[in-house]
């Protein structure tokens, strides 16, 4: 008797991204993130291309964090989709006004 074998896609068991590749940019949760020409992380996200861009740093508050956290929760229990905090950061710097940033610092 010939037993039939599955035929299995090489990329079926490949290493999941560790923590730590996900912190450095290495990896993202949608898959692996490649550098291009410029220097520049490129990955997948969704199915789309998504380039990082320049790399930076800043600190939050706990409470911030937090909040942050809430939104990426809330945003996946209204649309099924998970989002991680850059995108959140993303859509707010590109969301963000002059004015409404100077309406905002005013209210300090």
């Amino acid at each position: 008797m010939n037993a039939k074998r599955a035929i299995v896609p090489e990329q079926t068991f490949n290493k999941r991204p560790t923590a730590l590749d996900k912190l450095t940019g290495k990896a993202n949760f949608e898959g692996e993130a490649t550098e291009n020409k410029d220097g520049n992380t490129v990955s997948q996200l969704n199915g789309n291309t998504v380039k990082s861009g320049e790399k930076t740093t800043f600190y939050l508050r706990s409470e911030q964090l937090d909040k942050l956290d809430e939104l990426t929760i809330a945003y996946k229990k209204r649309t099924g989709k998970r989002i991680n905090r850059n995108d959140i950061i993303r859509t707010l710097v590109d969301g963000c006004s002059l004015e409404s940033l100077l309406t905002s610092m005013s209210d300090e």
